[in-house]
């Protein structure tokens, strides 16, 4: 079965792509558009028409001028099923846009695969991940690790001397809008905290034992975990950045014992089942997943270790027995490689569009 992919031009949609391919002999093709660049309409229209796809799948962003058209999905669906992959289906601030796509019918099927079953979405399942890359044998050598995004913990800096500066005298009036001359750079520029401001970072820095400077960057929950985790040293951390290959990921993964994940969506309002998940259970490494996580709708008891804060996380890493990482590693590998296979998972996806094209010639819609 052929599958043309169009999607934003970020790195994150390969590994989707890949788990397709990893089972299907028909292959893909890729056509991108920044999302927050010019559109691509025409190019999307012509590589669609030339490629003649069996089926298109569509990862978009959630605004973005450059934005496919309502019109070019429409066109899209006169050459082949439209589906929509959402990887943040549950998340509220996408929850506007869906709504509005399902409305006037700009697709086939909207599926999230963040495992949220209270998205506004016809189908909900999650991320599949192609097990190529893990399959493979790697000394495990790192008690715990994380690897993925989190703010920086070197960043712009503004000396404390700043502050012990004294006023200078003044010859003519200021505006009453005005901030003192004298007062620190870091408060005149608002967006800038002190300290980390979301989950992650806080446990990350807890945990890995890097200091955290004030950043530019506004933080996220997984932010506020990861740098809480960075201060005693008890996680390595690996960045994942556009430079460095998918299998250099998947091998920092097989290396280590257990892998620490956060379960907070991109807005922090929501918990959702994030990739991360699944590549622990390809990895075979344990996992150490946030309270408030959907995973027990998803996963057997014993395949996770559920932690409240970087304090308990912590005391998880520090105590848990090799045999008991390696036992709930084992569970959860087994489960998601005979669960959650990207065979699986696409394959509930097309039966879903099945459903979904056997209804409109039922009831004529």
């Amino acid at each position: 079965m052929k599958a043309l992919f169009v999607t934003s031009a970020t790195n994150d949609v390969v590994s989707l792509i890949r788990a397709w391919d990893c089972y299907q002999d028909g292959g893909s093709k890729r056509v991108s558009f920044p999302h927050r660049g010019k559109p691509r309409d025409g190019v999307i229209l012509t590589t669609a028409l030339g490629y003649k796809p069996d089926i298109i799948f569509y990862i978009g962003a959630n605004v973005g001028e450059g934005l496919p058209s309502e019109r070019t999905f429409f066109e899209l669906q006169l050459i082949a099923p439209l589906v929509n992959l959402c990887c943040d289906g549950g998340d509220y601030p996408w929850h506007k846009t869906l709504e509005r796509y399902r409305k006037i019918g700009c697709f086939d099927l909207q599926v999230t695969l963040d495992g949220d079953r209270d998205a506004p979405l016809d189908l909900v399942t999650v991320t599949p991940v192609d097990p190529r890359p893990y399959d493979r044998e790697i000394p495990r050598s790192i008690r715990c690790g994380f690897s993925g995004n989190f703010s920086p913990t070197t960043a712009m800096v503004f000396k404390s001397s700043f502050e012990s500066r004294k006023a200078p005298e003044h010859t003519k009036p200021r505006p009453a809008s005005a901030l003192p001359a004298w007062r620190p750079l870091h408060l005149k520029r608002r967006k800038i905290p002190l300290e980390p401001q979301t989950e992650r970072d806080v446990i990350i820095q807890d945990l890995t034992g890097i200091s955290v400077k004030p950043i530019v960057e506004e933080k996220t929950n997984r932010d506020n975990v990861i740098h809480n985790l960075l201060e005693d040293a008890v996680v390595t951390t690996r960045r994942r950045v556009s430079e460095t290959s998918y299998a250099e990921h998947a091998d920092f993964m097989m290396s280590c014992l257990m892998m620490l994940n956060t379960s907070t969506s991109g807005s922090g309002a929501s918990h959702h089942i994030k990739g991360r998940v699944l590549e622990s259970g390809m990895a075979g490494c344990a996992l150490l997943e946030s309270e408030g996580s959907p995973i027990a709708e998803w996963f057997p008891e014993g395949s996770y270790f559920l932690y409240r804060d970087a304090a308990h996380a912590r005391q998880l890493i520090q105590t848990l027995s090799r045999s008991e990482i390696e036992a709930s590693a084992a569970l959860l590998s087994q489960y998601v490689r005979n669960h959650y296979h990207p065979r699986q998972i696409y394959g509930e996806i097309l039966s879903g569009l099945s459903q979904v094209a056997r209804a409109r010639k039922i009831f004529g819609a």
